[in-house]
């Protein structure tokens, strides 16, 4: 009988080594995107696979769009704006099916544009965050890149995954622009402030879709039929007189009063650098030179205002201007005073060419100058220049901004 007590507790030892010991082998299999097509008009059926995860917040269907529809629950704490007392709703989504084994996929190098439609809960304030396990979007909410207004009231609002210096979460540890593979993929919708006071009359809003696309120009053709400018490319590049070139093509323009162009580097916010009127119906190319760009990344961020004023971005793009990478081009005075200067320039030949453009592109100067005995270049202009600044250039290969007074 000892024996047999002692063989079952070895027996059941083992068994407990065996399952203590046992290494979790479920694979992870990628089940949803990097083409994620969720439409919730006409189509009941993807209303499911999209779920309310906030505490209190309820999910239906429009009984005649068929739309998402999602009730915020009351949430602790008030906001106070002009002495009106606001109380805080939320109502969160998720995709439904996406787990720590069921990941969706998201791929810049395909679709790296994610995008949703909807209408906010709140004009006086709501919050959006495009949300994964990974962290969200910009580490913040309302991070989108673009947004296109729409004639019903349900914008588009866009996040460009293939931006530069763009990561989810904080610091640099998951960059946005390679391909992930997500076991969270959600939209949360926060800070709603209303006057309400209970879930009975909480905020509601409603979803078209949520969907991923290759380019802008493909998001706007998805929503053409209520833009006032179908968008087909939108194109930033550097001249190699420092100056950034921006071309964009519309095939089709109705109510369209101008479009705007914005500039920002990575410490600053946008402003405003140029306004282009509208050619009229139809398609049309346009151009912009911008000529006094900053010193390394600049983002360039177009959009189109209609004629009653209504402004709708466009897509925002990137050009890392080097002229800090000026090969050892040292220019002295400068500013430049007389009708000459002089300047170093890394090379082993005597003679170099030399450019000098204004801040419209145009040359003002241009000659072959030989450097002297202390290895310098001297550069005597026909005719003093008028105040401003210009763009030296030696060889076509380094620039540097000169400032003439």
């Amino acid at each position: 009988m000892k024996n047999f007590y002692k063989l079952s507790k070895l027996a059941i030892i083992c068994v407990v080594i065996a399952l203590t010991s046992s290494k979790d082998t479920t694979a992870q299999t990628v089940v949803y995107g990097p083409h994620i097509q969720d439409a919730f008009s006409g189509n009941p059926g993807s209303l499911y696979t999209w779920d309310v995860v906030t505490s209190g917040a309820l999910k239906s269907q429009d009984n005649t769009t068929g739309l998402l529809t999602v009730t915020t629950a009351l949430q602790s704490g008030t906001t106070t704006i002009n002495s009106v007392i606001y109380n805080k709703f939320r109502g969160d989504i998720k995709k439904t099916g996406v787990s720590a084994t069921n990941l969706l996929q998201l791929d810049p190098s395909q679709y790296p544009i994610v995008a949703i439609k909807m209408s906010l809960p709140s004009t006086v304030q709501t919050n959006i965050t495009f949300d994964t396990n990974l962290g969200s979007f910009g580490n913040g909410s309302n991070k989108y890149t673009g947004v296109v207004n729409t004639t019903d009231g349900r914008n588009v609002y866009y996040y460009d995954l293939s931006a530069a210096s763009k990561y989810f979460g904080s610091g640099t540890t998951n960059p946005t622009n390679v391909t992930n593979n997500l076991s969270t993929f959600q939209f949360k919708v926060a800070d709603v402030l209303s006057t309400e006071t209970s879930n009975a009359t909480a905020p509601t809003y409603q979803v078209d879709w949520i969907q991923t696309f290759a380019s802008v120009a493909d998001l706007m053709v998805a929503v053409s039929s209520v833009l006032p400018v179908n968008l087909t490319s939108y194109n930033a590049s550097l001249q190699s007189s420092g100056n950034v070139s921006l071309t964009w093509n519309v095939s089709s323009e109705q109510n369209n009063s101008y479009f705007l162009v914005e500039r920002k580097d990575d410490n600053n916010d946008f402003t405003e650098i140029g306004k282009i009127s509208s050619k009229g119906n139809g398609a049309s190319t346009y151009y912009f030179n911008d000529n006094s760009a900053s010193s390394g990344k600049n983002y360039y961020r177009l959009s189109q205002v209609d004629n009653d004023g209504t402004k709708t971005e466009l897509g925002v793009k990137a050009v890392d201007i080097t002229l800090n990478k000026t090969k050892g081009l040292s220019v002295f005075p400068n500013p430049i005073t007389g009708n000459d200067f002089s300047f170093t320039y890394a090379t082993s030949n005597n003679e170099v060419s030399v450019r000098i453009s204004d801040t419209s592109g145009k040359v003002v100067f241009s000659n072959q100058v030989h450097s002297n005995s202390a290895g310098a270049y001297r550069v005597n202009l026909l005719n003093k220049l008028p105040q401003g600044i210009y763009l030296l250039n030696v060889n076509n290969e380094a620039t540097q901004k000169i400032v003439v007074k």
